[in-house]
């Protein structure tokens, strides 16, 4: 089973909302209202922990602001 989804799986997202952008190193694009319960199921459920949380300006790339969780 690959880590996409393995990862898609946990965290109950369909795969193709996850991508592996390097190896090791995944991401998941997701709603503001969708984080708070991602974060339950990430520290509650899956034992993770928030390693560091920072923001992109990404505005002039994507058209927004990027809010990154390690």
């Amino acid at each position: 089973m690959s880590v996409v989804t393995t990862v898609s799986t946990a965290l109950e997202v369909p795969e193709q909302a996850v991508r592996e952008i390097r190896p090791g190193e995944l991401m998941l694009e997701t709603t503001t209202s969708a984080l708070s319960g991602f974060a339950d199921r990430v520290t509650g459920d899956l034992s993770g922990r928030l390693l560091s949380l920072f923001a992109s300006d990404e505005r002039h790339v994507r058209g927004r602001l990027v809010l990154q969780h390690l």
